[in-house]
């Protein structure tokens, strides 16, 4: 008999016919996927094979240890939508083989310090959209990826994540995160990628990134940036991707970008930038290929001898939104007019559009 067709079997056993649907319990052989439906208190007393577990239309207010108290062998777990709303401590100390957890669109509130004790071989930790105000319950946790994106962080403390190890990549996107402390990532300098898009930051204290050495990518788009310290970035000689999209950078020195000995990509578009200096850029970042600078203000003139100059270095102009219908040069948005100083985004599409209604037809 197969490993497969004894699995089917034992299952049938152990749930009590729930491939009949009489129980709480399905498995889904082709998707290696237990299903457990409507579970209040205690997911029932199996055995849990290294496979995956869903939990659908479950209502666990409160996720503590004797949830789920039983040895198993999964390797995923979700429980998004699952309506909780704490997390107890040691709540998943079961679960050694587990690589993925899903805790997503809840209604988290509060996770105990040590919740996550015992995930010694977890990947991957998606805690997005809950509604979690602080990070000191990641202490002791181990995990490659941890999304922590739409939740309510307000701060990042100084030393907010001592105590988590292996963390590689680290998703705090679209929070409302406005301060943050020069001590907050030291200890997790393994870091690779790092998401801060879509908060409400307006400064970088000194020394933010210093630990940061492995740091490959940086995204602080859509934030409320106006002006960067010499030295707002130091430690990021590895970063290969800086996105600093759609913030209020009408000034752009690329001095700040000195300490970037490997930077490849940089994203600098939506901010109405209206005077920044090519050849600084390109003495301080030689190692630049691919840039985007739409939605920013540029004459016509400026733009194409922008584009020329580019093109003659090698570096590719990527446009993440194109403004076709707009008086443009390959879709970036340009007027004829000279730009002295700042004006808005806003005025400056609008004037874009109406330039672009009145040119000449040439018949």
């Amino acid at each position: 008999m197969s490993e497969e067709a004894f699995s089917l079997i034992f299952l049938f056993i152990v749930f009590g016919g729930s491939l009949c649907g009489a129980q709480e319990c399905q498995f889904f052989n082709k998707e290696h996927l237990y299903v457990c439906e409507k579970i209040i208190d205690q997911f029932p007393n199996a055995y849990y094979s290294n496979y995956n577990l869903k939990c659908r239309d479950c209502q666990i207010e409160n996720f503590k240890k004797d949830t789920f108290p039983y040895e198993n062998l999964l390797r995923s777990f979700n429980l998004s939508n699952s309506g909780i709303r704490y997390v107890g401590p040691n709540s998943f100390e079961q679960f050694k083989k587990l690589q993925y957890l899903d805790l997503r669109a809840n209604n988290i509130q509060n996770i105990s310090v040590g919740a996550f004790k015992g995930l010694n071989e977890l990947f991957e930790l998606h805690l997005q959209n809950n509604l979690l105000t602080q990070v000191g319950f990641l202490k002791g946790l181990s995990s490659n990826f941890v999304n922590l994106s739409g939740n309510l962080l307000e701060s990042l403390p100084d030393s907010a994540f001592v105590g988590s190890v292996d963390i590689f990549g680290l998703d705090l996107s679209f929070n409302k995160i406005r301060k943050m402390h020069k001590d907050s990532f030291q200890d997790i300098n393994e870091l690779e990628t790092l998401d801060l898009s879509g908060n409400s930051l307006c400064h970088l204290p000194l020394g933010l990134f210093r630990s940061l050495n492995h740091l490959r990518s940086l995204n602080l788009a859509k934030n409320k940036l106006s002006r960067f310290n010499y030295g707002s970035f130091s430690g990021l000689k590895n970063l290969n991707f800086l996105n600093l999209s759609k913030n209020k950078l009408d000034f752009f020195d690329s001095t700040i970008l000195l300490p970037m000995m490997h930077l490849t990509k940089l994203d600098l578009s939506g901010n109405g930038i209206w005077n920044f200096d090519l050849m600084e850029l390109s003495l301080n970042v030689p190692s630049l290929r691919v840039i985007s600078i739409e939605d920013n203000l540029f004459s016509c003139t400026l733009l194409k001898t922008t584009l020329q100059y580019f093109k003659g270095k090698a570096i590719d102009v990527e446009n993440n939104i194109s403004r076709y219908e707009l008086l443009n040069i390959n879709g970036i948005a340009c007027i004829e007019d000279y730009i002295s100083e700042s004006i808005s985004l806003d005025y400056f599409l609008t004037k874009a559009k109406e330039q672009g209604e009145h040119l000449i037809q040439y018949c």
